[in-house]
């Protein structure tokens, strides 16, 4: 599939624009997508179908899918044969990243990615 790219352009841009000003930002093309590293540890993942991959707190994953209504869930790693399930990353559906959405998941990356 020569031209096709292997994530959203459209998503990673918006995650470009809203991570601008992390000096120790870094774009890492990764598992098929791009991955955006602050400080060495990823925060945020744009796919290739437009969903968005956070890093959250393991501990708070059961609450924050729940407050999100269906529209994330825990995020699965790997490929179709063999997904695992992570704990401590969630999976927002494209269709809900609404901008205050959006900000509010890569607040919660951003938070967790500062604790020592």
């Amino acid at each position: 599939m020569l031209g096709r790219m292997a994530y959203d352009e459209t998503l990673a841009q918006r995650i470009r624009e809203r991570l601008a000003g992390i000096p120790s930002l870094r774009e890492v093309k990764m598992f098929g997508g791009l991955s955006f590293m602050v400080d060495g540890h990823i925060v945020a993942f744009a796919s290739r179908s437009g969903d968005m991959m956070v890093r959250c707190p393991p501990e708070d994953e059961e609450r924050l899918l729940a407050e999100a209504g269906g529209t994330a869930q825990p995020a699965r790693i790997g490929n179709r044969k063999q997904q695992q399930k992570t704990t401590g990353w969630i999976t927002v559906r494209a269709d809900a990243l609404t901008e205050p959405v959006f900000d509010r998941w890569l607040d919660i990356a951003l938070d967790y990615n500062q604790r020592p």
